[in-house]
């Protein structure tokens, strides 16, 4: 079983946290995140800690979830989420306006995705994607659907990827 639920969250001195029924809004600098707290789940906020237990023994399954989940989202208003994608290939490349991002990867047409609200992205080259958010969750599926678009491929390395995760690289096959 694990034990993750049992740490207690400390709150920096710019954040708060605000229980209200089955809801829990945490404000801080960078904005403000609202989270469903599930049911059988005890979220307890005593001046500037944020304590979660389970009420029963169904909710010991989603209790470490959701003391996670409030965790990322105090971290996600005071400090930022943030990760860099790699664009790897002849004449792959991105570019960017407020609403889309332009993709051209080696495919007969450009892909253009559209860029959710709470997404900040920045084009620091023209092979390289910053995404920033406050929303850890948010901004995982998004770079996912990026990487999704053309995912690295084990024998060349081209493709898209986060920097600095290791791609497994396979040897060239041979007669």
């Amino acid at each position: 079983m694990s034990r993750v639920g049992k740490v207690p969250i400390v709150l920096p001195h710019e954040v708060s946290c605000e229980i209200n029924e089955r809801t829990c809004k945490v404000q801080g600098p960078k904005g403000n995140l609202v989270f469903s707290i599930p049911s059988g789940v005890k979220v307890v906020v005593e001046t500037n800690t944020v304590f979660v237990s389970a009420e029963n023994k169904g909710a010991i399954a989603s209790y470490g979830t959701t003391r996670s989940i409030i965790n990322n989202m105090v971290i996600g208003v005071s400090q930022g989420f943030e990760k860099e994608i790699e664009i790897t290939g002849t004449g792959y490349k991105a570019s960017c306006c407020p609403k889309y991002l332009y993709l051209a990867l080696g495919k007969s047409h450009g892909i253009c995705i559209e860029i959710p609200k709470d997404i900040e992205v920045k084009i620091t080259k023209p092979t390289s994607v910053l995404l920033r958010s406050i929303n850890k969750e948010t901004l995982g599926q998004f770079a996912a659907l990026v990487i999704r678009q053309r995912p690295t491929e084990p024998y060349k390395g081209t493709g898209v990827r986060i920097k600095n995760v290791p791609v497994f690289r396979k040897e060239i096959k041979r007669k």
